[in-house]
């Protein structure tokens, strides 16, 4: 905690978004970042690596990226998500899950 793990973050999106602005053509960068995170808390806590937030996000409260920068840096998206959209699901039939629910005595 307090170690600075969402500045780099915001840091390395800010790189590479405005690197990809600057040069369409450079397949090095991207102007999409995903952010995998670990649960929903720690997710919301991420929506500040939003570059779409303007003021409100870590680019501008930090003064990561100068505020002529912010337009161009909009242009890119960065998505936060937690790893369980990853997770195969489960087969439903008319909107109802077949995952069983273990439920009782152990």
């Amino acid at each position: 905690t307090g170690s600075g793990k969402t500045t780099v973050m915001a840091m390395l999106a800010a790189w590479s978004i405005l690197n990809k602005i600057a040069d369409r053509s450079n397949a090095v960068f991207s102007d999409v970042v995903l952010v995998v995170c670990p649960n929903v808390t720690i997710r919301s806590r991420l929506s500040e690596l939003d570059p779409n937030l303007g003021e409100g996000s870590l680019y501008r409260k930090r003064d990561l990226v100068p505020a002529h920068l912010m337009s161009s840096l909009t242009q890119g998206r960065v998505l936060v998500t937690n790893w369980h959209v990853f997770e195969p699901q489960s087969p439903s039939v008319d909107g109802v899950s077949a995952r069983v629910v273990k439920t009782g005595m152990p």
